[in-house]
């Protein structure tokens, strides 16, 4: 029986198509590997657009996955993680398009700066070969890039960053020296289509060109230049889960606040997908003379759920007002009723649950659950009030000082800041 998956979309700016442009590939990859892909089926505007998969076995047992991608341009709807157990056919994945985000180059100078330093480890066939072609004067060691500043939308559609930083050489056999470079690293910002790593939204390829920076020995110039041009394809290799581990942070940071701007949050089960990723180039000064507004990176993304809403409402706790009647006092048997109500509103509060903190005549405290409030906001007390007060030394003179103690009420219920209410004065 084939397996369907319908898509229950809602855009709010990321462009998603419907219909023939989506389409989905379904992977087991335990116990056994299988896949299997599907196209989407025409969808008018007010239908879900429908996945079926003819061969695909869902879990459990094994392990599966499910990418959802839309075209045109390519992009991702959903990557599930590695799922050990999918809902029962037709799923529903309900994907949610907020709106366009924008990353301002500073922003990203910033998050980039967190990943510093990168450390690079030169392979073995490199410093042998360097060793051998300078007859052992010079053996490359371990480097690092300290700097990357990035120059977004230069070239058009990448990210450009300048790079800076050092290899220490040992010199002569005995002398090691820190040789400086420097170089251009570019990156190409694209949806992941990472199926098993649901926080790796995007991927960014990096390819990377080093430079020495010139030492004052010809022979040693060249043999740094030849160095480094052969480490430069393996540094952006090495720089590449940085650069992504700073970016995909940055997406995480930003789509709290995005979805808080609507009331939202995601789900304990959703993923953040990019359905595409524009870079848009440096504009020239307005005026002559004047600044080049940098470039950004334009993220349309999107929100999804296979087990839920993707989204749910945030919910801001109300707080209650409390008061208790007739006024209380200590040692006495008093018939007391406490109404809550709703501090903004001034309406009752029903089924809040009530708590007396008290003492006992030995001082010992004693909790007394007194219920839940009412249709009216209100619930009974009959209880003896009584304080406990206990002594302190005072520091330089020893004088005794009373510490009073006042029995309290709780209240509590959801939706709701729980009240702590006072009941008697010193």
């Amino acid at each position: 029986m084939a397996y369907g998956i319908n898509l229950n979309v809602t855009d709010l700016g990321a462009r998603i198509r419907l219909g023939i442009g989506v389409s989905g590939v379904f992977t087991n990859t335990g116990p056994f590997f299988a896949t299997d892909t599907a196209t989407g089926s025409a969808a008018s505007p007010t239908a879900p657009t429908t996945l079926r998969f003819a061969a695909a076995i869902p879990p459990p047992p094994g392990v599966a996955t499910l990418l959802i991608s839309d075209a045109a341009p390519s992009g991702d709807l959903f990557r599930s993680g590695q799922l050990t157990v999918f809902p029962l056919s037709p799923a529903t994945v309900e994907v949610i398009g907020f709106p366009l985000i924008t990353v301002p180059e500073s922003t990203l100078t910033t998050a980039i700066a967190g990943v510093l330093p990168i450390v690079l480890a030169p392979p073995g066939w490199l410093i042998a070969l360097i060793g051998f072609l300078s007859v052992g004067m010079f053996i490359p060691m371990r480097g690092a890039i300290t700097g990357l500043t990035p120059t977004v939308g230069s070239p058009p559609g990448a990210v450009s960053f300048t790079v800076t930083g050092s290899f220490a050489v040992l010199v002569a056999f005995t002398t090691v020296q820190s040789i400086s470079f420097t170089g251009t690293l570019v990156a190409t910002p694209a949806p992941s289509g990472d199926v098993t790593d649901r926080g790796r939204v995007l991927s960014v390829p990096c390819g990377t060109t080093l430079t020495v920076i010139s030492i004052g020995l010809d022979f040693g110039l060249m043999i740094m230049s030849l160095f480094l041009t052969r480490m430069g394809p393996m540094a952006g290799l090495i720089a590449r889960p940085f650069v992504e581990t700073a970016i995909n942070g940055l997406i995480t940071g930003l789509v709290a606040p995005s979805l808080a701007m609507l009331g939202s949050r995601p789900t304990s089960t959703s993923v953040v997908s990019a359905r595409s990723v524009t870079i848009t180039s440096p504009a020239p000064p307005v005026t002559p003379g004047g600044p080049v507004t940098p470039g950004t990176i334009v993220l349309a993304l999107v929100i999804a759920d296979l087990f839920g809403k993707a989204l749910e409402v945030i919910v801001i706790p109300k707080d209650f007002h409390a008061t208790v009647a007739p006024q209380p006092v200590a040692g006495a048997q008093r018939m007391y009723r406490i109404t809550v109500t709703d501090a903004a509103t001034g309406h009752p509060v029903d089924q809040a649950a009530v708590t007396l903190h008290n003492f006992t005549t030995n001082g010992d405290p004693v909790t007394v659950a007194l219920g839940s409030t009412d249709s009216s906001g209100q619930v009974p007390c009959n209880e003896v009030l009584r304080p406990k007060i206990t002594y302190r030394i005072a520091v330089g003179d020893h004088e005794r000082l009373p510490v009073f103690a006042s029995p309290i009420l709780t209240v509590t219920k959801g939706g709701f800041n729980s009240l702590t209410v006072r009941l008697l004065k010193p």
